[in-house]
Parts: C-alpha cells; sequence; structure tokens
C-alpha cells in the first residue's frame, strides 16, 4: 500500500495542509485539508518558532481529523526573497566514435553546469535541466542512450537559497513531530502545473501573490529561465487601506477581500459603501472609487516592479506569450485588465488543476501552491520517471524520496 501525500504550504497569513491518498480503484483522490491562521513567519523567515510550530500542528492536524488519518512527513513549500536562480551550462568531452551516452556521464555534465561560485551562506536546492546539447545538436531533453562523437553540454537553472533560512524551517517542521520527505520552491511547482505547454515553450510569466512575498518564474522553451521573489505583495494595499481610511489592519483586508477593486474604470463614484467595523467603531462610508484609488496604486506599483525587474534581467523581449496570474493577491477586481495595460500581453487567472475530492472552495488561485504540490509529489512519489525538479532520474532511498546525490545537492 502506498503512504498517503501530505503538501504543507507555510505563507505569513495561513498554513495549508492537504492530504491525498488512492482509493480502492487505484485513483487518487483529496481525503483532508486543513487552513490555521500563521503566526511566527513573516516574508519567508521564521521569527518565532513556537508560534510557528503551534500553526503547523493546527493545520496538520484538521486536516488529520478530516481524513482520518495520522501524518508521520509531509512535502513542503518554501518562499522567500533569499530565493534566487541562477542559469548555467556545462560540457564535458566524451571519447569513442560509437559511444552512447550513458546515466554517469549526464551526473558529470550536471557536475560541470554547477561550478558557479556560490555566496557562502546559500546552498543549491534544486538544479532543473533546461536542455541538452550534444555535439552542437540543442533542444535534447533526455540525452541517455544517444549517439555521441565529442561534446555533451547541458543548461540547466539552479535554485539556490539561504542555508540558514531553509534550516531554521525545517526544524520548526521537525520539532513539531514530523518529517520532511522534501521541499519545493512552491511558486516554481505551481507555475509548473499550472501554465499550458505552449505557454511555457513561448515564454511565459508565472506570477505567484501571496500576503507578504511575490514569486515570479519565466518560462522559456518548456523550462525554467528565471527566478525570483520579492518582500512585497498584498499585504502592502492592506496596510494602505488601513492608514489612508484610519482603520485596523484586520478591517482592512476585511474590505480588501469584500469590495477591493484595482482598476478604476471598473468603479462608479455614485457606489457609496457602507461599512461595519469591528470593536463597535463607527460605519465607514467611502466611495467605491476612492478606495479603488488607493488599492490600484499599491497594485500598480507592484507590477510594474516586475516589469522593471524583467527589463532590467533582458527578459522582457523574451516574453512572447502570458502573464499568468496566481495566489491570494490575484483575486483582487480588474488586476487582469491593470496587468494588461503594465504587460501588454495575454493575461489570465491561475487555477489550480482540479483533483478528485477537492472541494470547489480550493479551487482558487489562493490554494495554487498547495494543490500543485501534491499533484507534482503525487506524480514523483508513484513514477519513477523524469521531471521538473528530478531531472531525467529518481531513486527511492529508505521508502523516502532520492535523488541522485552528485547532481542535487540537499541541505535535508
Amino acid at each position: 500500500m502506498r503512504d498517503k501525500i501530505v503538501a504543507v504550504d507555510i505563507g505569513a497569513s495561513k498554513v495549508v495542509t492537504v492530504i491525498g491518498d488512492y482509493d480502492l480503484d487505484d485513483e487518487f483522490e483529496i481525503i483532508g485539508i486543513g487552513v490555521s491562521k500563521s503566526k511566527g513567519f513573516n516574508s519567508g523567515v521564521v521569527v518565532n518558532m513556537e508560534d510557528l510550530s503551534i500553526s503547523i500542528k493546527e493545520s496538520i492536524l484538521k486536516a488529520e481529523e478530516m481524513a482520518q488519518v495520522s501524518v508521520d512527513s509531509v512535502f513542503l513549500s518554501i518562499t522567500g526573497n533569499h530565493i534566487s536562480g541562477i542559469n548555467s551550462i556545462g560540457k564535458i568531452n566524451v571519447e569513442g566514435k560509437k559511444h552512447f551516452i550513458t546515466e554517469e556521464e549526464v551526473v558529470k555534465v550536471h557536475d560541470a553546469a554547477n561550478t558557479l561560485s556560490i555566496p557562502f551562506d546559500k546552498s543549491v536546492l534544486n538544479i532543473i535541466s533546461q536542455e541538452y546539447i550534444v555535439d552542437n545538436q540543442g533542444g535534447i531533453s533526455n540525452p541517455v542512450g544517444l549517439s555521441v562523437r565529442r561534446i555533451l553540454e547541458s543548461k540547466v537553472h539552479i535554485i539556490t537559497v539561504s542555508e540558514t533560512i531553509l534550516k531554521n524551517l525545517l526544524t520548526v517542521v521537525r520539532t513539531s513531530g514530523y518529517g520532511v520527505k522534501d521541499r519545493f520552491v512552491g511558486a516554481l511547482i505551481a507555475a509548473e502545473d499550472i501554465l499550458k505547454e505552449d505557454e511555457k515553450m513561448l515564454g511565459s510569466l508565472f506570477i505567484d501573490i501571496g500576503s507578504d512575498t511575490l514569486d515570479i518564474i519565466f518560462y522559456v522553451n518548456g523550462y525554467p529561465y528565471y527566478t525570483k521573489v520579492f518582500n512585497i505583495a498584498s499585504n502592502y494595499i492592506t496596510s494602505d487601506i488601513s492608514k489612508v481610511f484610519r482603520i485596523s489592519m484586520r478591517d482592512a483586508e476585511k474590505i480588501k477581500k469584500s469590495y477591493g477593486c484595482c482598476y478604476l474604470p471598473f468603479c462608479d463614484d455614485n457606489d457609496i459603501l457602507d461599512i461595519s467595523l469591528d470593536g463597535g467603531f463607527k460605519n465607514l462610508r467611502i466611495s467605491r472609487t476612492d478606495l479603488c484609488k488607493v488599492i490600484g496604486a499599491r497594485m500598480e506599483e507592484i507590477l510594474s516592479i516586475i516589469y522593471a525587474d524583467l527589463v532590467k534581467a533582458d527578459i522582457i523581449n523574451k516574453l512572447e506569450g502570458s502573464v499568468v496570474l496566481s495566489g491570494g493577491g490575484s483575486l483582487i477586481n480588474g488586476i487582469e485588465e491593470l496587468a494588461k495595460t503594465i504587460f501588454n500581453k495575454s493575461i489570465r487567472l491561475g487555477f489550480p488543476n482540479k483533483i478528485n475530492g477537492l472541494s470547489n472552495d480550493y479551487l482558487s488561485p489562493e490554494y495554487s501552491v498547495v494543490i500543485s504540490m501534491i499533484n507534482y509529489a503525487k506524480s514523483i512519489e508513484k513514477f519513477d520517471k523524469r521531471n521538473l525538479l528530478y531531472g531525467y532520474s529518481q531513486v527511492k532511498e529508505n521508502g523516502v524520496l532520492g535523488t541522485v546525490k552528485k547532481i542535487f545537492k540537499s541541505i535535508l
């Protein structure tokens, strides 16, 4: 019998746990979901181990109670601006006129690609194959078994993280009583799951807008090419509403979710909102247009920062496909129209792919990361095959997902 698959997504606003299992017909389904308020975690960094541990336990416990199972270990998402992506090329000479590429040689060419100088406080989380080049013939996704006369090259995208930040997060999860099967950059897994194949080929941007971090993943030619995380996200909008209208952050968050709009043409000056506030305070009366101006100004700034970063990184001209918006911050009304004015590309919201047993309440961009994670974890648990993070090969070690160690330097 297969182990149950558990994914945990830790954010600044909430911790979400999803449990999946196979039914008697060997069909995968969601059997438990737990959501708790997150404490002790800001911008991808553990700031209070005890508070975060309580949040993690509460989320997992809720999922366990719904699923009527016990959780031992989890697949964990990570975020934060300590995450970065670097492109690199490795090259090895292969001798012999009638030589066929072996897995060992693919390990060697990955080693050759992983010779970049990385800051002392950073570690390699994943090395993602973009393409292989055999005797100057590119566009190869799996070179094992192909004939080669002289040179094997590998283009890769290397994900690096702060070793200290990641170790602290892993420590909290483990001291909470749970093992960590593996850890992913959550937005990267969501992009892999949600972007369409033609979008990945053309050159498309995936934007995951969380409460206090914003992740961007740029795909081209089928694979990730650029990864970056910003510490500016939807909490900035909540803070602006709070300051402008002199209300609590809690009321501001409620107003943002219930009445928020960031595209001025959608708002009417004559539409007056009469909003009750917590704590017995006098109702807030504001025009929807005034609220939209506050939200729109900040959202325009956020999207413009992304655009400017793509220009600086010389990527904007490669953006020939779509811009896909996901995460809870993408649910603000008018965001697609506003993004269109900035990027001048096809814009759409990114929804997680449906899984049996999953309530429609969770088929929302707000849950894209954790739902995509369990989809991805299911695929790497079930099959021994090539996939995004594990290159051409993977192995199971003592029942726990392992990798070809010379390729992937783990700090688990």
